[in-house]
Parts: structure tokens; sequence; C-alpha cells
């Protein structure tokens, strides 16, 4: 799993995620809410299987990304690193986690 994020100019964030084994390529993120080291957002995708699924997590000092990722009632565990700048084009400054 490959997630962009960013923080735009006017504040606001944007990202995309990337999920091989379920052909969710480059689906944007919904919902997307920062509060200090806390970040929760969606996946709403039109992909042949619709996935429907919301990440809850939090910055960890390490600079990982680490929560739960909740979809059709079951709750999985997930930790991100930062491997380098975003590939989804969204903006210069983002963030690329796998």
């Amino acid at each position: 799993m490959i997630v962009d994020l960013a923080q735009q100019k006017d504040g606001a964030w944007a990202g995309s995620i990337i999920i091989p084994l379920l052909d969710i390529k480059g689906t944007a993120l919904a919902d997307i809410a920062v509060k200090g080291s806390e970040i929760s957002f969606a996946v709403k995708s039109s992909s042949p299987i619709g996935l429907q699924a919301t990440f809850k997590a939090h910055f960890s000092a390490d600079g990982s990304l680490v929560g739960d990722f909740a979809q059709a009632g079951n709750l999985a565990p997930f930790s991100l690193k930062k491997t380098g700048a975003a590939a989804s084009g969204i903006a210069a400054a983002q963030h690329r986690r796998r």
C-alpha cells in the first residue's frame, strides 16, 4: 500500500492511495482530517470491488504513520514508513509512505 499525503498552500490536505492487490491505483483520499499528530482519511473507490474504508492514525516520533484500517466491519492495524517524495502529482511538498 502506498499513501501520498500533502498539505497544500491553503492549509488543506490532499492525498491518494495505491493498493495493488485490490487494483486501487491513485484513488483520491476523502475526508482527510489532521489535528496535531492525528490523521484520518477515507477511501471511496469506484473500482470493481468498490472499496469503502477508513484510516485513523497518528504520526509517530520516527515519522511513520501508525493506526487502524477499517473496512466492512473489519479492523486491522497498519504502519506506513516515509520513503520519499510522493508520486501522485498532488504537490511538491508531499510525503510518500509505504
